[in-house]
């Protein structure tokens, strides 16, 4: 039994044309390959650029600083990453509801014809929907965004870590010069006792 297909009226094409145009990732990229560069787009319209390999890098020198900044920049990537795995619930409802409008508009098609669909005969009308095509491919793009977002997120707890190993390791060495340099001047002090 051949499938039925629907048509779209010229309005329904506009519409879908309008939607298309419409940004759909949480974010943009200056060049897809290149995680560690993003640009990111709030709801509000505002645009943050941000360089995740720079913003994981730590200034020894500078410890004490990048311990004060270290809560803002998780705080941060951690909000990021959880607008993106909303933006990605959202869409995954969104591919629902749409699934459900096209499954009622098929069924209600086969019955006025009074043919008979299959499941599989409606799943397959589903996915060929130009509408529900665009929706799964920005799906597929939300799921990466918050994937690299999480990983972000991870990369930032593990940059706590190694900030605080470093900074242990930078009072251990200040506290072994100190030993070191008292032990120097009290050998001093006792030379000069001696003469």
């Amino acid at each position: 039994m051949p499938e039925k297909q629907i048509m779209l009226t010229k309005k329904q094409s506009e519409q879908v044309k309008k939607q298309l145009e419409q940004p759909v990732g949480l974010y943009e990229e200056d060049n897809r390959w290149d995680f560690l560069q993003v640009t990111v787009k709030l709801d509000t319209g505002r645009k943050y650029q941000g360089d995740m390999r720079e913003e994981l890098e730590i200034d020894p020198s500078q410890i004490n600083q990048e311990l004060q900044e270290q809560p803002a920049k998780f705080a941060w990537w951690a909000t990021i990453h959880s607008l993106s795995q909303a933006r990605v619930d959202d869409l995954k409802r969104r591919m629902d509801l749409r699934e459900a409008e096209l499954s009622k508009e098929f069924r209600e098609a086969a019955i006025e014809d009074g043919t008979k669909l299959t499941e599989k005969s409606i799943e397959h009308a589903i996915t060929r929907d130009l509408e529900y095509q665009e929706m799964a491919q920005a799906l597929v793009n939300a799921k990466r965004d918050a994937g690299i977002f999480q990983v972000a997120r991870d990369a930032f707890k593990q940059r706590a870590d190694a900030m605080v190993t470093l900074s242990t390791n930078l009072r251990h060495q200040l506290d072994v010069d100190l030993a070191q340099k008292t032990e120097a001047y009290e050998k001093a002090a006792r030379e000069r006792g001696r003469r």
